[in-house]
């Protein structure tokens, strides 16, 4: 039997479901029932209720290692699954980690179905007879294609939607008239420590980052910029900071510890201690770092640099990478 099994009481019934097959490509869900809280209980001719693992490789938009369900009933009598899957660009390689999907629930012959055998979890679900009305919501999107800002216009307060790397001992961040500032901790990216960086978690597998920033550094170990991270040993480091006495723009790509320079860019004696403006393109298993000045002048600092790094399948971990700004000594 898999991990994280619920309960469920349904008409008398009792309903164990679990997910089962590993945390992989070949992970299901399925359903026992007993007629007593104490069981025994028996598996269902129908299991599993929601699996992938039986659709070719090669299908569009594919979603992998689907389960850890859980069912949900709403007021109205429908009823859905939230469950946990995946969404690879190639082969088992995914950037944005373990995602949380829903799908409407059928009823067949007093078992709950969350997905027919050899279908794919579709995109897009319209449930029959489905209504969003509960005051005080105002739903976001999270999904499809979207752009999401932060103009640092609230008061003191950070976003919900952005993350510490661990519980931060202390307030390393600021808001000031429309500016997040950032201090830099005694710990960095590379340390398993809580460092100065502020992320929002990457979404598409297709996207782009932007962001402005002021910094000037004031030694060769000092740096600011953008960071793509997976975790302490697997990330991607697109800052500005000192090489030979001179200001440059840097790509640094970890992987397993070790580190190698994708990219510098050489900032001009004018431009030192001008704002500059940071992007992050990801198209896939290649992200692309390009600098402005605010002019639409993009100067390419690496392009299609190796980023499957950040990939469950080679950094570990289901949490997907975290894309944000940071600073250090």
């Amino acid at each position: 039997m898999g991990r994280r099994a619920h309960l469920y009481k349904i008409k008398g019934k009792y309903y164990l479901i679990a997910a089962e097959g590993g945390t992989g490509s070949q992970h299901s869900e399925v359903v026992f029932t007993a007629d007593q809280v104490k069981g025994p209980y028996l598996p269902l001719a129908s299991n599993p209720i929601l699996t992938q693992r039986d659709l070719p490789e090669g299908r569009l938009n594919p979603v992998t290692s689907t389960g850890h369900a859980d069912l949900i009933d709403t007021p109205n009598g429908q009823w859905f699954a939230v469950f946990l899957g995946c969404r690879p660009y190639e082969g088992d390689l995914y950037n944005t980690g373990r995602e949380t999907f829903l799908l409407p629930v059928s009823w067949q012959h007093d078992t709950p179905i969350i997905l027919e055998k050899g279908k794919a979890v579709p995109f897009i679900v319209q449930p029959e007879n489905w209504k969003m009305d509960i005051a005080g919501v105002n739903p976001q999107e999270f999904t499809g294609n979207f752009t999401w800002r932060d103009d640092f216009d609230t008061d003191k307060q950070l976003a919900w939607q952005w993350l510490f790397i661990r519980t931060p001992q202390k307030d390393f961040w600021e808001i000031r008239k429309g500016k997040l500032f950032l201090t830099p901790t005694d710990h960095n990216i590379y340390e398993i420590a809580s460092s100065a960086f502020i992320g929002h978690r990457q979404q598409h597998i297709n996207f782009t980052v932007t962001t402005a920033m002021n910094f000037i550094p004031d030694s060769e170990t000092a740096m600011g910029g953008v960071v793509c991270y997976q975790n302490e040993r697997f990330n991607i480091v697109f800052g500005k900071t000192i090489r030979n006495g001179k200001p440059v723009l840097t790509v640094v790509r970890t992987a397993a510890g070790k580190q190698t320079i994708e990219g510098t860019y050489e900032i001009s004696k004018d431009k030192a201690e001008t704002p500059l403006l940071l992007q992050v393109t990801g198209r896939a298993g290649k992200y692309s770092f390009a600098v402005s000045s605010g002019h639409d002048d993009w100067q390419e600092v690496a392009t299609d640099v190796d980023a499957t790094i950040l990939s469950t399948q080679k950094a570990g971990g289901f949490t997907g990478t975290i894309i944000g700004m940071y600073t250090q000594k």
